[in-house]
């Protein structure tokens, strides 16, 4: 990111503090500050806070950061700002004794006072962080590919998502989702955290990758025999209603209505009540679920938005990530080398990924 985009995020906050009529916030957030900087500003992945706070105002940025992380920051982050106070890590009365001065400027802030508002400034990706997405989603894809293909029924939930973690971050790629589902759990639970279940017939991988403060999602499948007639006619199913939630993804119209006419589209196909099992996704970014949709979410899609829907039909799953644009979406996580399945939905035509067989 160049100083124009960090100068233009800024502009973005101080925009939202003269609408709410307020002199700063203090972003604390680890997907804001990950877009502020767009970078990586946080530790672990265990928690939703990033390892610095941000005072921004009418007229400066000042950061706050321990000692520790510092160096790394301005090296390797581009850390930036117009007054950078660091604490000792090991004496946090300078940082408490901080924010207690900020807070007591008039009209200051913390982040959960505006959350959802600065959640909004996010939505939308531009410049640097639109190509960033798209390599995040091209490699990401690559990565699931390699592991595939060297995957057999013998093998472990956990020994596979080893190999799916070590195909990630040998490409700098957080997996900060790592769900694989063996056969005989995928037909029992919609999460398939990672066991030492063999895998048997066949396995779902769901994988949540991050970089660079973006996420993108994406889901395969695999069977180690020819695919069953069940099994082909649910998961060809879950594809035309993804076709359906994509179809109605487009921009001027809501996330709730998209996620509406899924819920349709599952009735469609012979399954009225699985949209009532998980989740159908709904908007993402620099969370893996922005926003997740539900029949009256009123946000409006945009072009630059990203979008990962992910139904699901007991036992199988559907999921990619795709930028919404005004001349028609593109598909974030495409397949690569992976066998495809086309679907039509109207006069509109999806490519899918569809189940690889070993």
């Amino acid at each position: 990111m160049n100083d124009h985009e960090f100068t233009k995020r800024i502009e973005a906050i101080r925009r939202l503090l003269s609408e709410r009529s307020l002199h700063g916030v203090i972003l604390v957030e680890e997907a804001s500050v990950n877009w502020l900087f767009q970078g990586h500003y946080h530790i672990s992945i265990a928690t939703h806070i990033a390892c610095i706070e941000v005072l921004v105002t009418e007229d400066s940025v000042e950061v706050l950061v321990n000692s520790i992380e510092v160096e790394r920051l301005q090296r390797e982050e581009h850390l930036v700002g117009d007054r950078l106070i660091i604490y000792p890590w090991y004496d946090e009365s300078l940082r408490n004794g901080t924010k207690t001065r900020w807070l007591a400027r008039r009209n200051i802030v913390e982040e959960s006072a505006v959350k959802e508002e600065i959640a909004t400034l996010r939505y939308v990706l531009t410049d640097s962080s639109l190509q960033d997405v798209r390599t995040l989603g091209q490699e990401t894809a690559l990565a699931i590919e390699e592991v595939c293909p060297q995957l057999r029924s013998g093998q472990t939930e956990n020994e596979v998502a080893g190999l799916v973690a070590k195909a990630c971050l040998r490409r700098g790629i957080e997996p900060i989702v790592n769900l694989i589902a063996s056969a005989s759990r995928a037909v029992c639970y919609r999460h398939g955290t990672p066991t030492n279940q063999k895998l048997g017939e066949y396995a779902i991988l769901s994988v949540g990758a991050r970089r660079h403060g973006l996420t993108v999602s994406m889901t395969r499948m695999i069977f180690f025999d020819k695919v069953p007639d069940l099994w082909r006619q649910r998961y060809e199913a879950v594809l035309r209603v993804h076709a359906s939630l994509l179809k109605a993804s487009q921009v001027g119209r809501t996330l709730g209505e998209a996620f509406q006419e899924g819920v349709a589209a599952y009735a469609k196909v012979g399954y009225p009540q699985e949209w009532k099992q998980h989740h159908q996704g709904g908007l993402a970014g620099y969370l893996s679920r922005e926003k997740k949709a539900v029949a009256d979410t009123s946000l409006r899609l945009q072009a630059g938005m990203v979008v990962a829907w992910n139904p699901t039909i007991q036992g199988v799953k559907a999921e990619d990530t795709y930028l919404i644009e005004a001349q028609g979406n593109v598909n974030l996580t495409a397949p690569v080398k992976w066998p495809t399945i086309v679907v039509e939905e109207g006069e509109q035509q999806f490519v899918f990924p569809d189940i690889l067989v070993r």
